[in-house]
């Protein structure tokens, strides 16, 4: 059985670009303000305004974080009063040795 990496609580103001969309292509391009309810070292639980299918790329620039971008795919999503998604960061992305470094650091990442 696979364990989760712990997750941390932790709001932060994110910009996302939608990069691909199967099911509705007219949102690849744009850019939607989101931000995080928890993160961890592979993903992250967003607050959208817009809703984003299950299966939809984006990219994920993490403010302040030197304005790290990090490409995932959106796994999940609720919408209801709020929207939530569940985003898991792409391994292969240029910037995710950089973000588990950043999350690895944290002292919330820490298990008992």
């Amino acid at each position: 059985m696979n364990e989760r990496p712990p997750r941390i609580e932790r709001e932060e103001e994110l910009v996302v670009q939608v990069i691909a969309c199967k099911t509705e292509p007219e949102l690849v391009g744009a850019y939607l303000s989101a931000r995080t309810l928890d993160v961890s070292a592979t993903g992250m639980k967003l607050v959208l305004y817009v809703p984003l299918p299950e299966g939809t790329r984006l990219t994920v620039e993490v403010k302040n974080a030197d304005h790290l971008q990090i490409e995932g795919e959106v796994r999940w999503f609720e919408a209801g009063d709020i929207i939530k998604a569940g985003v898991m960061l792409d391994e292969l992305s240029d910037s995710i040795t950089t973000w588990q470094s950043i999350w690895a650091r944290s002292p919330e990442a820490e298990t008992p």
